[in-house]
């Protein structure tokens, strides 16, 4: 699979994370089928993309992605 391509997905995965921390830090309540249809599915499917094409090197970048937004969200 084509690195540019994974790449991108990479970035998707990063942004929809990040999203989904954002929606759960705010003062107003979001309905939940808007965080479900808009940030859970879409989140799912780039990770499901990655367990069919994602090399392993893939899988620990996905590991650190998250690990740096969890880190940077939860010690504000």
């Amino acid at each position: 699979m084509n690195r540019d391509k994974r790449k991108i997905m990479l970035k998707h995965l990063e942004g929809r994370f990040e999203q989904l921390f954002e929606h759960s830090l705010r003062e107003v309540v979001m309905p939940f089928d808007h965080i479900f249809k808009r940030h859970l599915i879409p989140l799912c499917k780039i990770l499901k993309w990655f367990e069919k094409n994602g090399t392993t090197k893939d899988h620990s970048e996905i590991v650190k992605v998250m690990t740096k937004i969890c880190t940077r969200k939860l010690t504000k």
